[in-house]
């Protein structure tokens, strides 16, 4: 009984004490009150030690009634002494610190609603500043930037990011994508609407490896995550005009504003761009020009003072470039030469030309729920639609011309819970994705000349002037009697491909530091996949007979075997993913970290008059380890990262004339293949506006000599495609007063990249040789508000293809596409 009595006083007491302790919980933000993450935080005289989180928060707990110094010392931020006497059981502040001098931020990067740390991945950040002080607006501008980043923009239609070798290469709506891009956390992965304009954005941040719960999708190999700026507490604004040669016209800038004090903020942002094509076509127009609008307008509803907040944005984008420079590189057009670069002659002409316009509607929201848990919820739709007109085999020849038509709808909604305390960062979450793509592919051509390109390709034209089959042509005793007359002038044939898919995930990741300088990170995903496939190949309206004489008799088409009606299929997957990794912290200014992963492309169901066709899930085995630091108070920073990648079901895509005679492109699967690459950059401020940086990627990306089965592949030791073993870029950013209120800066930076391969055969024609590039911009600054500046892309005006091979390549006569000459130009920007 006594002893019962002891517990009961000792509760008590216990009680009584906690009652009595008193805590501090504060928040940091910056100037533009975002807040700030891992920021030494002491308590005076307790000597106490914390870092704020991943919402900048910060807590001192078990704490007595008396007085206390709040010591802030974060490198890039004035330091600050906060003198507090305690005498409430809670004390809550908000605290806004300074920036002091530019300096390189260690980034806690949430991506998504992730709390991966920059020191513990290999991933690479872009702020918004740094993309507005080089003007980049395009993927392709960024990869300069970026280790072990390779992009091809050739139109809105087919644009191929490429992370360590592995890219999106096929617009078929029934093939999923290896590499994933995310605009405020919606998935945008689609080829045809993955490319977007880069405007009015807070960072961008490419991350390499397998990305198991980072994002609320899974991620194969690599993804590019992109914020656009938010609404904000504060009137502001900038408007820029530009010109240069080839008539470019740029105008882009942003609105920001409060509508309702403390509940309210708003923000409208543009951008315009149109250029001429650098490439002359004869029979009317320019090709590889541009020409795109794109807006956007969000909303920002504060819930509290806490960072807890809803945005909601829409996007819209309309792109109406000229048509593609496919040119050919056997046949040249009237007294030209088969040079990309120089004038063309695609039949169509001004009929030539991409259509696409993207619709995007997004919901975030942030609540946080104690110090310790918040919980962030999205909800989007999307929707885009592509008409691609385009000439194929490169001459004026009416043979193949392609109408490419994609439409995509899309759902995606997600939660996911975070915690954090001293010792542990920890996420869960689960994920819903919808869509409902398709593509219709229509083929048209004068079957005249397409008899040519069936028996004898290399007299498509002749001096650039098409050639017709005449009625004395051994071919017509083979069709019989008649047969030349029975020829169309005009054929049209269609195909198209339907899929209609559901996904949902549970995923979660823990950070737990094990001891003082060691943290260990896990991470888990399992997904349910439900696809439904789809394929129909209609009948020419006027019956074709040149497909009489293929093999397996593609009449009354040309090239695509009739399905004879709709053909479907549908099949359910479950898979899981997972991840396992450590960071270590040697000394304040150098951290390691290695990480072991699994990546999985899914499955994919193709269909065609032979069937169905299961591909098997695509999945990769990641190793990675690297150094990440930081010198001289954050102004200099170092980083390296080697890696080691093996695939298996590595599948290629291939167009050909099959066995049986019809063109088909088709993924293969190769089996097994093998990446292994080092990356390193540097990044150094001196001054207070003043940077340089350098960045070097090797990689040895390559298919085995055997599959899995141990029987010898396709294109063993053949190279992957757009794959550079060697790049290199730097440049710098130099700014200096020239008198009060003016500063002069000039921002130079050059690129270099080794060979590439463009089609998976590695055939040294269809490739481009190494090459480098130099860019300049420089111009004035008056009073922080007003800038003037010139700049000049490819100054040096090098001669370099972006793309070889293609549809054509399959008839021996491949078609090139030119790379971006030199473009000149100035700029006048406003703030507000």
């Amino acid at each position: 009984m006594k002893r019962n009595y002891l517990v009961l006083i000792l509760f008590i007491i216990s009680v009584t004490s906690q009652a009595q302790s008193k805590s501090i919980i504060g928040i940091l933000f910056n100037e533009t009150n975002t807040p700030i993450r891992n920021v030494n935080v002491t308590l005076l005289p307790t000597n106490k030690t914390v870092k704020t989180n991943h919402r900048g928060t910060f807590i001192f707990n078990n704490l007595e009634e008396g007085h206390y110094t709040i010591n802030i010392n974060a490198p890039d931020y004035i330091t600050q002494n906060i003198e507090l006497l305690l005498k409430k059981t809670k004390e809550n502040l908000q605290i806004k610190l300074k920036k002091k001098a530019n300096k390189l931020n260690e980034v806690l990067l949430i991506a998504s609603t992730s709390l991966t740390n920059y020191k513990s991945s290999a991933m690479s950040l872009q702020s918004g500043e740094f993309l507005k002080a080089f003007d980049l607006i395009q993927y392709d501008q960024i990869s300069v930037f970026v280790p072990g980043l390779q992009s091809q923009t050739i139109s809105p239609n087919n644009s191929n990011i490429v992370i360590r070798g592995i890219g999106n290469e096929s617009a078929d709506s029934r093939i999923p994508s290896r590499v994933s891009i995310f605009q405020d956390q919606v998935p945008i992965s689609s080829f045809s609407g993955a490319s977007v304009a880069l405007f009015d954005v807070e960072s961008i941040g490419v991350f390499k490896g397998p990305q198991v719960s980072l994002f609320n999708r899974a991620v194969q190999i690599g993804a590019v995550n992109i914020t656009s700026n938010k609404a904000k507490n504060e009137h502001s604004g900038t408007l820029k005009l530009g010109t240069g040669n080839y008539n470019l016209v740029t105008l882009d800038g942003y609105a920001n504003t409060i509508l309702l004090k403390d509940k309210i903020f708003a923000r409208v942002s543009g951008i315009y761009t149109k250029r001429d094509g650098y490439v002359e076509n004869l029979s009317g127009g320019q090709l590889n020009g541009t020409e795109t609008l794109a807006l956007r307008s969000s909303l920002r509803f504060p819930l509290r003072k806490d960072n807890s907040h809803i945005d909601f944005s829409i996007n819209w984008q309309n792109d109406t470039p000229s048509g593609i420079g496919y040119k050919s590189g056997v046949l040249a057009p009237m007294d030209g030469d088969t040079q990309a670069h120089t004038f063309a002659d695609l039949d169509r002409g001004t009929n030539l030309g991409v259509k696409r316009t993207i619709l995007g509607i997004t919901g975030l929201a942030n609540y946080n729920i104690n110090p310790n848990w918040d919980v962030e919820m999205n909800l989007s739709y999307r929707k885009f639609d592509v008409n691609e007109a385009s000439d194929i085999d490169g001459t004026a020849a009416p043979t193949l011309f392609f109408r490419t038509e994609v439409e995509q709808e899309q759902i995606n909604t997600g939660i996911r819970f975070n915690y954090v305390n001293q010792k542990v960062k920890a996420s869960i979450g689960a994920n819903y994705f919808h869509e409902n793509g398709q593509q219709q592919l229509t083929l048209e051509t004068n079957e005249k000349s397409a008899a040519i390109l069936f028996t004898n390709p290399s007299q498509l034209t002749v001096n650039g002037i098409p050639t017709f089959i005449t009625p004395d042509n051994p071919l017509f005793f083979l069709l019989g009697p008649g047969s030349f007359n029975s020829l169309n002038d005009f054929n049209s044939e269609t195909s198209f491909n339907r899929a209609r898919n559901n996904s949902g995930d549970l995923f979660g990741d823990l950070f737990y530091r094990l001891a003082p300088k060691l943290t260990l990170n896990f991470g888990l995903r399992a997904t349910w996949e439900n696809f439904n496939s789809g394929v129909e190949i209609f009948e020419a309206k006027k019956p074709a007979i040149l497909g009489s004489l293929l093999p397996d008799n593609a009449s009354p088409n040309n090239l695509f075997v009739p399905t004879n009606g709709f053909m479907s299929t549908h099949k359910n997957y479950i898979s899981a993913v997972g991840e396992l990794g450590a960071t270590y912290e040697l000394n304040n200014n150098i951290t390691i970290f290695g990480i072991m992963s699994r990546g999985r492309r899914p499955h994919a169901l193709l269909i065609t008059d032979k069937g169905v066709n299961e591909l098997s899930d695509e999945t990769v085995w990641s190793y990675e380890a690297g150094v990440k630091t930081l010198w001289f108070t954050n102004k200099l920073q170092i980083d390296a990262s080697l890696y080691h990648y093996k695939y298996n079901n590595f599948r290629t895509p291939v167009t050909q004339l099959s066995e049986d005679g019809n063109l088909k492109t088709t993924p293969e699967d190769s089996g097994r293949a093998t990446s292994i690459g080092i990356e390193t950059s540097v990044s150094y401020f001196w001054g207070k506006k003043t940077h340089f940086f350098a960045n070097y990627a090797y990689i040895d990306a390559f298919i085995d000599d055997n599959d899995k089965n141990g029987y010898p592949q396709q294109y063993a030791g053949n190279k992957f495609i757009l794959t550079p073993k060697h790049t290199y870029s730097l440049g710098i950013n130099f700014q200096q007063a020239l008198i009060d209120n003016l500063d002069y800066y000039i921002r130079p930076n050059y690129s270099y990249q080794s060979k590439v391969f463009f089609e998976p055969d590695n055939k040294s024609e269809i490739s481009q040789s190494g090459y480098g590039l130099l860019n300049i911009k420089a111009g004035f600054i008056f009073s922080k508000k007003y800038e003037l500046n010139f700049f000049a892309t490819n100054l040096f005006n090098k001669k370099y293809i972006i793309d070889g091979g293609n549809t054509a390549s399959a008839f021996q006569i491949p078609t090139f596409v030119a790379g971006l000459p030199r473009f000149i130009g100035t700029q006048v920007l406003v703030k507000f």
